[in-house]
């Protein structure tokens, strides 16, 4: 079986390499001929260092997909940001087109990019007789769900459901999304007629982590914030549930790199909790050789996403690996893994008062949730890199 995997911005903001390189080696590893077709700047080296590479790249010259960031109340910074994410997505879909002349594709897996390019693309390439199947990484689709938040975003994901709903299967064979929630809220928000062409698979864990016990100098409970800070990771619901704790007993350390938000917006928001000294600020982009001294140096970490958040979180699966207690917002597939899983705690999403009352609790708990380290290896062992791919895999046989 030969397999062409899409993704144009591989080494964009984020973890986006990490997931590209380790869902294509998972992938790989089953009884598949691989090519990814990606960006020039993707170098999975970084990931597996001097692990062989079991699959092909073909790289095509696009910007950066976060060289634009977008701010929600500009409508040209949007069509900035958009217009880099069609013409790049443009670019490497030609490049696919013109390798598969000759290599002619059994399977073509679209895991990342503009999804009403990739799609009106493929319904304007006829001659393509490959299997097409697109990932959905966030089933946002509510009717009115960014209304107040950008009318521009909000059209455009009203348009995309129309596309998927009228159009969709008359070209594409299937839909991956990650994990059991977000197939229901796909369904829920778009009347598919044939349910079982979505297929949940969960992002894959790394099985064999180095998790450390890292010495304390006091046991103040030390929480995470991290990863790539939009507007939608709700930080600004953390720092008012920390201005309105009974105490100052907590450390949080908020690691990442600002995308929508400014490093001065952040600072302020930090100022105004009037408990800055209970924040630490480290406002960059970490490297994944950086990964094991920030996620062992910590007893929590916290997603406090907003309702618009209705995918898996690359944060989650790292923390769950790290076996590490989640403080996780009820939405999406990360609301329900934590539940499932029993990994951690769930909040309301948006409410600042309940994360303030789960903030006070902890507080004054004497051990977190990772002291229980067999729910984590379930977590783990159920949805590891390799299960994934070959989950993915049996998808592609269907």
């Amino acid at each position: 079986m030969k397999v062409a995997i899409i993704n144009p911005f591989g080494n964009s903001s984020g973890h986006s390499l990490n997931y590209s390189s380790k869902l294509c080696q998972s992938v790989a590893q089953q009884n598949v001929e691989l090519t990814l077709f990606t960006s020039s700047d993707f170098d999975p080296t970084l990931i597996f260092e001097n692990k062989s590479i079991k699959f092909e790249i073909i790289g095509t010259q696009v910007k950066n997909s976060t060289i634009n960031n977008k701010d929600y109340k500009s409508n040209i910074s949007l069509i900035k940001y958009g217009a880099n994410l069609m013409f790049g997505n443009l670019k490497v879909l030609r490049k696919f087109k013109k390798i598969n002349r000759k290599k002619k594709f059994d399977v073509v897996h679209i895991i990342g990019g503009e999804t009403v390019i990739s799609i009106l693309f493929f319904f304007f390439t006829r001659r393509i007789k490959s299997q097409l199947i697109l990932t959905i990484h966030n089933c946002d689709f509510i009717p009115k769900l960014y209304y107040n938040i950008s009318k521009f975003k909000h059209h455009y994901k009203q348009f995309i459901k129309y596309i998927l709903e009228r159009h969709y299967f008359k070209r594409f064979s299937k839909i991956m999304v990650h994990g059991e929630q977000m197939k229901y809220d796909l369904e829920e928000q778009i009347k598919f007629q044939n349910k079982s062409k979505i297929y949940p698979i969960n992002i894959g864990l790394d099985v064999n982590n180095k998790v450390l016990n890292i010495p304390r100098k006091n046991n103040t409970p030390r929480i995470l914030f991290f990863g790539i800070i939009r507007q939608d990771k709700g930080l600004h619901i953390l720092l008012s549930a920390l201005k309105n704790m009974n105490s100052n007993n907590v450390i949080i350390n908020i690691f990442g790199k600002p995308a929508e938000l400014k490093e001065e917006e952040i600072i302020t928001l930090v100022n105004n909790t009037g408990k800055k000294e209970c924040v630490n600020l480290d406002l960059r982009y970490f490297n994944d050789d950086e990964l094991d001294t920030v996620f062992n140096d910590t007893d929590y970490v916290i997603l406090p996403y907003l309702k618009t958040f209705k995918a898996q979180s690359v944060v989650l699966t790292l923390a769950a690996a790290y076996k590490k207690t989640l403080i996780c917002s009820d939405t999406g597939q990360n609301g329900f893994d934590v539940n499932k899983y029993e990994i951690g705690y769930t909040f309301e999403a948006e409410n600042v008062d309940d994360l303030t009352r789960l903030l006070n609790k902890i507080t004054t708990e004497k051990s977190p949730i990772s002291s229980n380290t067999k729910k984590f290896d379930n977590y783990i062992l159920e949805n590891s890199w390799d299960k994934m791919g070959e989950k993915i895999y049996y998808m592609y046989k269907q």
